[in-house]
């Protein structure tokens, strides 16, 4: 994949795409126009059988025989090549005591192929290595303020980070399978970052950097907004694995929102959607970094917060209590300081009018937070629920969960690799097969 790809479904642990250049493919696009060969049938029975093992765990053949409705020498003969590819593996069921030679279950692998997950933040770089199984190999954050050095120093900053990372991959056997790259920004169909007003940075290519300081041709890149990878990782492995339709808001510097509908990443039809930070809250409030007054994110967001409470201040008249803002934020908040905790309760009031948009205009099943703000939610909580009480149309009949990310500052990273290996699944014969040992 060079540059974005599209549409990124994410249904049954699998990711799919259209071509970047035709984001709505319609009933007729998608329709056959000629009888599948023999090759695109087994294409297409290798991804269901790993994505039932996917859905269902650790299980033995007969059961995918039953589920699927293979015969016993198909899903024999597709369970190997499976293995023979190194998407699953095959091991004995935990006794617990009992007599016999155990069954032996199918399992999706974490012993071959994995993937890095890229993130550049306007004071970080994050890089994050995950196998098949969803299993973390690697992961290093380097801090920094790289909105102002720019992106050649934030992508060599990166790269060596990926460098690190594809060698411990190396050294544990396993075979990096590509990159997904996020950042909080605009993002076309071509790969382009055309503007991030946090980054201060417009028109960068920034995969064109990756690849060529890294120099591994033969991983194919892909560039998303930092908070659809969010929505993406939450979905994978975090809070999001049991929904089908949720938002996440992602918050950090900038604030932004990843939308699944049925399963579907929604990007909009210029791969701009999500942009939840800006949506109007008052019109005669602050001036934004976009030019305009009153977004989302000038109440909500990281400075906004750090100005709103005061933490700053309070920080440089309690020198070495605490090593960052939001850990001096956190202890004030803990143990009740009065002030903090109502601007804090402003802040969450702010966040509900935006959450509040998001439920009636999409019917979600859950909002998830993540970021900065997810630390935050137990003491926004009260003004969030008190304000989707009185604003949300379907309350009487719904409950509007709002949670927070368990993956709080990696959801990005991890959807970074989760895109890629969720496009494996789908696909499993698009990679080379594995010499296993």
């Amino acid at each position: 994949m060079v540059g974005k790809e599209a549409t990124l479904r994410l249904e049954r642990g699998a990711v799919g795409s259209n071509s970047a250049g035709n984001r709505s493919a319609t009933l007729a696009t998608n329709r056959r126009t000629s009888p599948a060969s023999q090759e695109s049938v087994r294409h297409h029975n290798l991804a269901l059988v790993a994505g039932h093992v996917v859905d269902n765990g650790p299980c033995s053949r007969a059961q995918i025989v039953r589920d699927t409705g293979f015969n016993k020498s198909t899903v024999s003969t597709l369970v190997g090549d499976l293995c023979a590819l190194g998407i699953l593996a095959e091991s004995p069921a935990p006794t617990r005591g009992s007599i016999g030679r155990p069954p032996t279950l199918v399992r999706v692998s974490g012993d071959h192929v994995a993937a890095l997950g890229l993130e550049i933040g306007v004071d970080y770089v994050k890089v994050a290595a995950l196998d098949l199984a969803g299993d973390v190999r690697f992961g290093e954050t380097v801090e920094n303020d790289y909105a102002a050095l720019g992106p050649e120093a934030a992508t060599a900053a990166l790269v060596e980070l990926a460098d690190r990372a594809l060698a411990l991959l190396s050294t544990e056997g396993l075979v990096a399978v590509g990159v997904g790259l996020g950042v909080a920004g605009l993002i076309d169909a071509t790969g382009q970052l055309r503007v991030s007003y946090d980054l201060g940075w417009s028109d960068v290519d920034l995969v064109g950097m990756v690849r060529s300081d890294l120099g591994r041709p033969e991983l194919a890149i892909g560039i998303y907004n930092e908070a659809d990878l969010a929505a993406v990782g939450s979905r994978w492995t975090g809070v999001g694995r049991g929904f089908d339709n949720f938002v996440y808001v992602y918050g950090g510097a900038a604030v932004g929102a990843g939308v699944i509908l049925d399963g579907q990443l929604f990007e909009g039809s210029h791969g701009f959607g999500g942009q939840f930070g800006h949506l109007l809250i008052d019109p005669d409030g602050p001036r934004c970094g976009c030019g305009a007054r009153g977004c989302l994110v000038a109440f909500v967001g990281k400075d906004a917060v750090r100005d709103v409470t005061g933490i700053d201040s309070w920080m440089a008249q309690n020198p070495g209590t605490a090593r960052i803002w939001l850990d001096a934020l956190m202890e004030r908040l803990r143990v009740g300081d009065p002030g903090p905790t109502d601007a804090i309760a402003r802040v969450g009031a702010s966040l509900a009018v935006g959450i509040d948009a998001l439920v009636n205009l999409l019917d979600p099943e859950a909002i998830i937070v993540g970021g900065f703000l997810a630390e935050l939610l137990p003491w926004m909580n009260d003004a969030i629920t008190d304000h989707l009480n009185a604003r949300v149309i379907g309350r009487r009949k719904v409950h509007y969960p709002v949670l927070a990310s368990t993956q709080i500052y990696d959801a990005a990273v991890r959807g970074g690799a989760a895109v890629v290996l969720t496009r494996v699944l789908a696909d499993p014969a698009s990679i080379t097969p594995l010499t296993l040992n």
